[in-house]
């Protein structure tokens, strides 16, 4: 068998994509970028007077660096996957209660099965008045989202001057999953919960791939 002595892959030694975590500062300086960026964007390339410009067109653009924000906000705190964000509508949401959460529909999922991921309270709140201020209802999605976020997230990153890859691995759409469970691994969540947010079929996966602790957390 010319097969027999080959070894198997080793996915801990051979990783294609090697992310890394952001931290708490990183995320600060991403939120405050990403909300900032759409009206900065528009008034660099403005090249009319400044007094002229419309308080409805300033609205526009403040109401999309408000969308990103909360976009990076959800997806650092449920774990979502961006395509499972991208597919949610405002019925999906249950922002009411002691509970609140999102419904994820089967289609949108890695494993093809409808799942919930929870909000904090604070989040919720902040999703419900975006809802209301931004008049959506029903089936409409939550949030207007492309098919891919890395163009975005890039752009972002590059106006907070967070770096994309340095030697601890790179910062991409996943990465932000990446940091979600680190963050819950370092808040001291257990991880039987953290699986389950992360929504893992295994925990060794929640453990390996997912937990990016380093020498001043051990």
């Amino acid at each position: 068998n010319p097969a027999a002595n080959i070894e198997g892959a080793n996915q801990a030694t051979d990783r294609r994509h090697i992310r890394r975590a952001m931290t708490d500062d990183e995320i600060t300086k991403l939120l405050n970028a990403a909300e900032r960026r759409p009206l900065a964007n528009f008034m660099e390339k403005n090249t009319g007077v400044v007094k002229d410009i419309k308080p409805t067109t300033t609205h526009k653009y403040q109401q999309q660096g408000r969308e990103r924000r909360l976009v990076y906000e959800t997806l650092l705190t449920t774990a979502a996957r961006w395509s499972e964000l991208r597919a949610v509508t405002v019925a999906d949401c249950v922002l009411e209660g002691n509970a609140p959460h999102i419904i994820l529909r089967a289609a949108a999922t890695k494993n093809r099965r409808a799942d919930t991921v929870p909000l904090t309270v604070d989040l919720a709140g902040r999703l419900k008045s975006w809802v209301k201020d931004s008049a959506r209802i029903g089936k409409a999605p939550l949030f207007d989202m492309g098919v891919s976020g890395l163009r975005a997230l890039k752009a972002d990153l590059d106006y907070a001057k967070i770096p994309t890859e340095t030697d601890e691995g790179i910062l991409d759409i996943h990465a932000l999953r990446h940091t979600a469970a680190t963050r819950l691994a370092r808040a001291g969540v257990s991880v039987s919960i953290a699986q389950r947010i992360l929504r893992h079929s295994d925990p060794k996966l929640t453990m390996t791939l997912y937990s990016h602790l380093g020498v001043l957390d051990t």
